[in-house]
């Protein structure tokens, strides 16, 4: 995965440094800063501010001093990435690092690739030269025409999802502590989909997946897939115990014969299911798609 990048790693311990610098040794457009001690790490953020990519943060420190620390590399640069490399897998931990400016986390074990993935994913996520899925998200409506399109000449089934997290109390998490948990939601369920398959953001809320070949009976395959990602980041204390996954499907030919209808039929499912009636669609090519409480549409 080849990429270039300047990525300053404050730790004091040498395992981590060199486990870092090694998964980056053969990516010659990587170079990796070692840092031991937070003034030091304070100093090089600011002396080198405009070529920094990344800072990746581990410490063994207690959590308070640890917090400390987030804080000041945060108030060092309010714009550069933070990685944190951490064995604090609980919710509380996760919520009070994000709270102090960690932009993402890595728990430990991980694999190198692990590591290299989400290091480059989370500088590319700005980054000019990654640009597909707004690009897709502009003519996102077009787009979706088109599959429909293909999929009634072929004569084979097309499903759309729309999936996203609920939560007990929405008031307990704030808006970036419930971004990073969609985050980590989606991210572990894009390996799940092919390659011909669509799934990207779809708004501040949801995501939306688009599935070629996949019909109604296939859908229950796709839930029990994303059921068991879910619950697994559940146990894994990387989502909170009281989220909810919301999902909801729209398959042609069954129940969508054009797009707008499609998305009339999540929209009812969304708000029967899971009574989420803030959900707004709008597409620039056509405009807001309203979907009246009475309106008949295929379920």
């Amino acid at each position: 995965m080849p990429m270039e990048a300047n990525i300053l790693v404050y730790t004091k311990s040498a395992f981590i440094y060199n486990r870092i610098e090694n998964a980056f040794s053969h990516n010659h457009g990587v170079h990796v800063i070692c840092s031991i001690s937070i003034n030091d790490c304070i100093y090089k953020i600011h002396e080198r501010a405009a070529y920094l990519s990344c800072v990746i943060v581990y410490s063994d420190s207690d959590e308070k001093e640890y917090l400390l620390e987030i804080a000041k590399i945060r108030a060092a640069n309010r714009k550069i990435p933070i990685i944190l490399i951490s064995s604090g897998n609980t919710v509380s931990f996760i919520h009070k690092v994000i709270n102090h400016g960690v932009n993402d986390i890595i728990l430990m074990p991980f694999t190198d690739q692990f590591l290299i993935e989400r290091v480059y994913r989370i500088i590319n996520k700005g980054s000019e030269k990654n640009k597909n899925v707004e690009i897709i998200s502009l003519s996102l409506f077009k787009y979706l025409n088109g599959e429909l399109k293909k999929a009634q000449k072929g004569n084979y089934p097309l499903s759309m999802m729309l999936t996203t997290l609920q939560y007990d109390d929405e008031e307990k998490y704030s808006k970036k502590q419930k971004n990073f948990f969609l985050d980590v939601f989606s991210d572990n369920l894009k390996g799940l989909y092919f390659e011909t398959d669509l799934f990207i953001r779809f708004d501040q809320k949801y995501y939306l997946g688009v599935f070629p070949f996949c019909s109604s009976k296939n859908e229950s395959i796709i839930l029990s897939k994303n059921t068991e990602r879910f619950n697994r980041l559940v146990l894994m204390n990387m989502l909170p115990a009281d989220s909810r996954m919301i999902t909801a499907f729209v398959s042609y030919p069954d129940n969508m014969n054009n797009i707008v209808d499609g998305f009339k039929v999540l929209m009812k499912t969304i708000r029967k299911d899971f009574s989420d009636h803030d959900l707004e669609i709008y597409f620039e090519e056509y405009g807001q798609i309203i979907f009246e409480e009475n309106e008949e549409v295929l379920v």
